[in-house]
């Protein structure tokens, strides 16, 4: 391996001829014979595409980046619909772009991968579920599920390996511009879908009901633009239908988490940015993304919103003055004049979050129960990862139809059973005490910038990790979650390469002189 990493890394004479002359005859070829059965937009789309590659060979540092851009995309890059075994979209394709060329550069740099303990853990956890799914009732669901889980191992392989280089600075840079390109997709995609709601689909309806449900969560391609449609879930105790934002994501729920991910890293700008226009535009952002939290009128991610808010205050990343409480009281004054009467009538009607009044909440408790009971029954080697069949069999009045128990810790211990489930809780945890470990050593190092994204990185899977008790929230493409605990990872090592070069240098000791 090692005699084919340096003819790769340093071909010369008659091999660096061969290889050219190689390459440049099949390409040649290739070329020649998709041109001919391509349309010019077609052909040109693919030289670009080719040029983009290149480029991307030279500075792989710029398609993290755009990795990182393209993370909120979700349903706006999806090629095929959500209802397909394997889904097709903008993102996996550059992200096995990323790959190929990650292990390129190591095959030709002749350097491993860095591998991490949370890796390790969720691979063992996807594993576990991929064997399940020689027991499991329903494979279809499971096979999707799988690709998902097994493309979140290739993200964080991608996004720890080429953020993470020999120079602390460096890498540094690579984290926060990563951060800062999320950040813009987001923005981007909340002020869309504030217009597409006051301008767009919001007028006549949105996505319309017809042989797949909006309410499912699995939207057809063809709706791709469209971010509103009208929820008839709870028909009879809301007295009708009313108007959800999804963004650019399949259902309101993720959109929810999506939106709330970002809200301690606009916050983390605000703090350590001091360029008054950025942090002006990073308030406006904070806006705009709070704005949408209500038109995705989701009552748990309204509730998860402020509770986030609340962890920023009490760890201190926002600073809370006088400027601020006015600000929020102006806020809510203007509610009444600027939000649309669908938010009023589900998450802004404080009555509707009992189980009285809520039919969503009635289901999610029966679901739970009968989640308890299959668990009960299929501890050992849990019943099939993302079966969607087996948790309505086991409600007091079994029916027919899919469904999953709408709680992650549930849901997980359903598919792969007890023995499997541990290592969920082993990554989770491993993340967690990673970053609260390199948030202390930052903190010790006397490095404001990097111990605030720390503190806003906490934040954020604190907020994931409670989400998940009312919603299967890794079933979702959750990219977010994943960049952010890539970065963790990186940041963490880092801290911990940074104390131990400063434990090594020698202190400075007074020279005094014996006069």
């Amino acid at each position: 391996m090692s005699r084919i990493g340096r003819t790769l890394a340093a071909p010369t004479g008659a091999v660096a001829l061969a290889l050219a002359l190689a390459v440049g005859l099949i390409a040649g070829l290739v070329l020649v014979l998709i041109a001919a059965r391509m349309s010019p937009l077609v052909a040109l789309g693919a030289a670009m595409g080719v040029g983009g590659t290149l480029c991307l060979l030279k500075y792989p540092h710029w398609g993290l980046y755009a990795l990182a851009f393209i993370v909120p995309a979700e349903r706006f890059g999806r090629i095929s619909d959500d209802t397909s075994s394997f889904s097709l979209s903008v993102t996996r394709a550059l992200g096995f772009l990323m790959f190929a060329i990650l292990v390129t550069h190591r095959l030709t740099g002749r350097k491993g991968f860095f591998i991490s303990m949370p890796l390790m853990l969720w691979t063992a956890f996807v594993g576990v579920g991929i064997l399940t799914l020689l027991h499991t009732s329903d494979l279809i669901p499971g096979v999707k599920i799988a690709s998902g889980y097994v493309g979140n191992i290739l993200f964080l392989l991608i996004i720890t390996n080429l953020a993470l280089t020999d120079r602390p600075e460096e890498t540094k840079r690579h984290v926060y511009m990563c951060i800062v390109s999320w950040l813009l997709a987001s923005t981007l995609i909340a002020l869309y879908s504030i217009y597409d709601w006051h301008l767009g689909s919001g007028r006549s309806g949105g996505i319309p009901l017809g042989d797949v449900d909006p309410q499912a969560g699995a939207q057809l391609a063809q709706y791709r633009w469209t971010t509103i449609w009208e929820d008839r879930a709870e028909l009879e105790t809301l007295g009708g239908s009313i108007r959800r934002s999804m963004g650019s994501t399949s259902h309101a729920a993720v959109f929810g988490i999506n939106l709330i991910m970002t809200v301690p890293f606009f916050l983390w700008v605000i703090r350590v940015c001091k360029t008054r226009w950025v942090q002006l535009a990073s308030w406006a952002a904070l806006g705009a993304t709070m704005y949408c939290v209500l038109l995705s009128n989701t009552r748990a991610a309204l509730l998860m919103a402020a509770g986030t808010l609340g962890l920023c205050v009490i760890t201190g990343l926002v600073r809370v003055t006088i400027w601020m409480i006015l600000g929020l009281i102006a806020a809510i004054a203007a509610i009444p004049l600027f939000v649309p009467v669908d938010i009023f009538e589900r998450i802004l009607d404080f009555s509707n979050y009992t189980v009285g009044k809520s039919e969503a909440m009635r289901i999610r408790i029966e679901y739970w129960w009968a989640g308890y009971r299959a668990i009960a029954d299929h501890f050992l080697l849990g019943c099939g990862l993302a079966n969607e069949k087996i948790g309505l069999e086991y409600l007091t009045h079994p029916i027919e139809g899919r469904s999953h128990m709408h709680n992650m810790y549930i849901q997980s211990a359903m598919d792969v059973g007890i023995f499997g489930m541990w290592l969920l809780f082993a990554f989770m945890a491993s993340v967690a005490l990673r970053c609260q470990r390199g948030r202390a050593a930052f903190r010790k190092l006397n490095e404001a910038p990097e111990y605030w994204m720390m503190t806003a990185s906490l934040i954020l899977l604190i907020s994931v990790y409670v989400y998940a008790l009312q919603v299967d929230v890794f079933y979702f493409p959750l990219k977010g979650f994943w960049l952010i605990a890539g970065l963790i990872i990186v940041m963490t090592r880092v801290a911990h390469l940074e104390s131990r070069a400063r434990a090594a240098t020698p202190p400075l000791t007074e020279v005094r002189s014996d006069e």
